[in-house]
């Protein structure tokens, strides 16, 4: 198993567990915890990053409004610009 599928792996566990966990909140009420919850889930891995810094090989998200970003080694969000949505390898369907 590649890097890249253990990434996506995890991410997608980690996304069941927070849909598991906004659901339970639900039924007590919701927080704006569970709204950022609700916020995570909706990021899609789309696609590979391909550069020659150091952001190459990091896997590309998709989000509902904001757009597409991967996450930097410090887990912060770097959003791409369209002038670099050409360095997307986008995974096939």
């Amino acid at each position: 198993m590649s890097q890249l599928e253990k990434e996506i792996k995890e991410k997608n566990t980690t996304i069941q567990n927070m849909k598991l966990n906004l659901e339970s909140s639900q039924k007590r009420g919701k927080t704006n915890n569970d709204l950022i919850i609700k916020n995570e889930i909706e990021d899609v891995p789309v696609g590979t990053y391909r550069s020659n810094g150091s952001a190459n090989g990091s896997i590309v998200f998709k989000r509902k409004r904001s757009g597409l970003y991967y996450e930097s080694s410090g887990k912060n969000r770097v959003y791409i610009t369209r002038r670099a949505e050409s360095c997307i390898e986008f995974f096939s369907d």
